[in-house]
């Protein structure tokens, strides 16, 4: 499930770097996953300019990453 995976990235975040090949499968796994769908919606917020969509969703991912440790 998306809980469980972001808990993984929680997780292997504050460990060692062992834990960060997990945070990074689990967030990769979160991107493929949901990548997608928020590429399409983007797509269409930014009026089929497929650039700045993809650009929009690198931003959209990497904030969410950043934003992990406040989630609840």
């Amino acid at each position: 499930s998306d809980d469980d995976l972001i808990g993984r990235c929680l997780r292997a975040r504050v460990a060692a770097d062992a834990a960060t090949t997990e945070a990074r499968a689990a967030f990769e796994a979160l991107y493929g996953r949901h990548a997608a769908a928020v590429l399409a919606f983007l797509v269409g917020l930014h009026r089929g300019d497929q650039d700045a969509a993809r650009d929009a969703l690198q931003e959209t991912f990497l904030r969410f990453y950043t934003a992990l440790p406040s989630f609840q």
